[in-house]
């Protein structure tokens, strides 16, 4: 009998430190794509990332020269490989307002204050609508804040190095604790 109850609950502690490593799965990098490096003249920054819901994202990232602020729009799958977008310069604002596996919606206001959404298309030219007289927010909750959270899977970040100027985006597994 005490063999028997030894047995239980040696398997008994075996189970429950197999649930508790289940449950608390670290955070692991999936990928890490460079966006672009900062040289004299040159600097590059990131004003948007928002997850495609397939382990992608979409984003905006730009490039300042000193004489011409370049925005580009540019997908990334969930292998991290580049799907390539379009650039914009001489803007006032832009967002993206949606994107999934197939597409991207970007609001954008241009110097002259006109604004408009375009369209991107992963496999068909892209398509724009102007908007003469309205602004066209991606900020509905009015927080500061463009792009969401991340995935069911995981989260993607930037990742900016000081000592080379490198900037970076990831992909990061993340399962929530159970």
């Amino acid at each position: 009998m005490q063999k028997s109850l030894l047995i239980f609950f040696v398997l008994c502690a075996a189970a429950a430190t197999c649930v508790q490593a289940t449950l608390t799965m670290p955070t692991a990098r999936l990928w890490s794509v460079p966006l672009g490096t900062n040289a004299p003249g040159i600097t590059y920054g990131v004003r948007q990332v928002v997850a495609d819901g397939s382990g992608g994202c979409a984003i905006i990232y730009t490039k300042d020269d000193g004489a011409n602020v370049y925005y580009y729009v540019a997908r990334f799958d969930k292998k991290g490989v580049l799907v390539p977008g379009v650039t914009f310069s001489e803007l006032a604002d832009i967002a993206i307002v949606y994107c999934d596996k197939k597409v991207i919606d970007v609001s954008y206001r241009t110097s002259g204050g006109i604004s408009s959404i375009m369209t991107l298309y992963v496999k068909r030219p892209f398509t724009g609508a102007g908007a003469a007289g309205a602004n066209i927010y991606a900020d509905v909750n009015g927080n500061g804040e463009a792009g969401g959270p991340g995935d069911k899977k995981g989260y993607f970040a930037v990742r900016f190095t000081t000592a080379t100027g490198e900037y970076r985006l990831e992909r990061y597994l993340h399962k929530a604790q159970k």
